[in-house]
């Protein structure tokens, strides 16, 4: 390879999506590090579908949503979810009902609680092997911090914590 290409890829930067493999990693480093894989897996999870009442509920027919690891099955999914929500305003029109009609939702979840569910899974598992990786990587970056660096993490954890706590 020559020297010019060497110095180009040398000179690539990381993102701050991307953990850096670089050969001159310390000890100093592993904060910062562990801070980049923890922030990559949570967005390679698609967020945190687990406030949404619907990540905690069977869909009917299905089960958790969460159970299910294939794409085209969640997509069924959807549809069917899709279809019955048109199919609940369709005939809420044909009705032509002079009450205040609920709004559609399947147990007790509103569609779009559904769907974020259903996006947020649809995620998970296409990157799967992407963030088994990541929370190996997190392990050992875990098992790597000093006494010290485990202590200001916590610290800050607390400060965090206690400034949430006092906005009440």
């Amino acid at each position: 390879m020559s020297k010019k290409k060497v110095v180009k890829k040398a000179a690539k930067k990381v993102t701050s999506k991307e953990v850096s493999t670089g050969k001159m990693f310390t000890q100093d480093d592993i904060p910062k590090a562990l801070e980049q894989v923890k922030a990559q897996i949570a967005e390679l999870n698609g967020g945190d579908d687990t406030k949404s009442s619907a990540a905690k509920k069977d869909f009917p027919g299905i089960g958790l949503i969460s159970d299910v690891n294939d794409v085209s099955d969640l997509i069924k999914i959807h549809s069917t979810l899709a279809a019955k929500e048109n199919a609940y305003n369709d005939s809420v029109a044909t009705l032509n009902l002079v009450i205040k009609v609920p709004a559609f939702e399947i147990e007790g979840c509103s569609a779009s609680d559904w769907e974020k569910v259903i996006k947020s899974q649809i995620t998970k598992v296409v990157h799967k092997k992407k963030i088994e990786s990541l929370k190996k990587i997190q392990t050992i970056l875990e098992a790597r911090q000093t006494e010290e660096q485990k202590i200001r993490t916590s610290m800050e954890q607390i400060s965090d914590l206690m400034a949430e706590a006092n906005e009440f």
